[in-house]
């Protein structure tokens, strides 16, 4: 079966946080802030991708995406498209007190919320701050039956926080998700101090009565598979760890000076401005499609979209190709 990522559509690159361990625009990048594409335009693609090029799973991203004024028409737009099996959304979680029951009228099938600690001064530390309205917004999707997925970025200022963070997931009815942290901030000594080996994690949840389940295939079956472990309370709990293995392309070690990165291939981004983005870390190979878009070419646009998935189609699974650099 030919394998089809995910669209991962970054719908602004503006954000109400300022976490270190993120940089600015998140997973796009940061020029043209101002130039993104309309509700109708991101319509047009998603119906591109899915009715002929055989995308099932949605999610959408940023930057905060819950800043974006027309989020929930975007939503509900994407839900009426028969091929999307699949919609989602990555938040912060600073407006779901104000967002969950929307969401979940929207037709969202799940939120994936952005939580580093539980302890309210860590949480302040990495994020700027307090908590309290991020726990409220997590409880209310709860409420209202809107999954959540609560993801962490693990480092060695937040690695206190593990089981805490097993105990808010089991309050809240969610799964949870370690995420190592990626070298993409150009900030090489902020990562080096931070980067913390999941080796420890294990160790930690197994401490807690974790069993390992084994793999869990990434969405479309390209992207690193998740190691799963489920606690004594039935919680599930996923762990990405970039020294397990990651998707490259033939490209990859080819022409990209990052290889082997962390990433490697996951999904086909789009980016806010029109952009298709099919790595995280290199902005110097995007190709754009909301040119050809404004000009009523959809055979350009499905053509350029095909291309991108073909490469990514192509990706294959390396185990332990990436390896830290030395520590300082």
């Amino acid at each position: 079966m030919r394998s089809i990522p995910q669209l991962r559509i970054m719908v602004t690159t503006k954000c109400n946080l300022h976490c270190h361990h993120c940089r600015p625009g998140g997973e796009g990048y940061f020029e043209n802030p101002n130039k993104i594409m309309t509700s109708s335009e991101i319509n047009k693609v998603t119906k591109i991708s899915s009715e002929e090029l055989g995308i099932t799973h949605v999610k959408f991203t940023g930057g905060e995406p819950l800043l974006r004024p027309d989020i929930l028409r975007i939503i509900e737009n994407t839900k009426k498209i028969n091929q999307i099996k699949d919609v989602r959304l990555v938040t912060n979680g600073t407006k779901l007190n104000r967002y969950a029951n929307s969401l979940k009228d929207a037709g969202l099938d799940a939120v994936t919320v952005s939580v580093d600690a539980v302890n309210d001064e860590v949480y302040k530390m990495i994020r700027g701050i307090g908590l309290n309205h991020i726990k409220d917004g997590l409880h209310l999707c709860k409420t209202v039956g809107l999954p959540v997925r609560i993801n962490t970025v693990l480092m060695k200022s937040n690695a206190s926080q593990v089981e805490g963070l097993i105990n808010l997931a089991s309050e809240v009815g969610a799964s949870l998700k370690f995420i190592d942290l990626m070298d993409v901030n150009n900030d090489p000594k902020f990562w080096q101090r931070e980067f913390y080996p999941f080796t420890d994690l294990r160790n930690t949840i197994e401490r807690l009565g974790a069993l390992y389940q084994g793999y869990e295939e990434a969405t479309g079956g390209i992207g690193a598979p998740l190691l799963r472990y489920i606690m004594p309370n039935s919680l599930n709990v996923l762990l990405r760890d970039a020294l397990e293995g990651a998707f490259y392309t033939d490209l990859c070690h080819i022409t990209c000076k990052y290889y082997p990165c962390q990433d490697g291939v996951m999904s086909l981004r789009l980016t806010h401005d029109g952009h298709l983005k099919k790595c995280l870390i290199r902005n110097d190979n995007l190709v754009d499609i909301l040119t050809p878009l404004k000009n009523g070419d959809n055979d350009k646009v499905r053509t350029l979209i095909q291309e991108s998935l073909n490469i990514l189609a192509g990706a294959k699974y390396f185990p332990h190709a990436w390896q830290p650099r030395i520590m300082v």
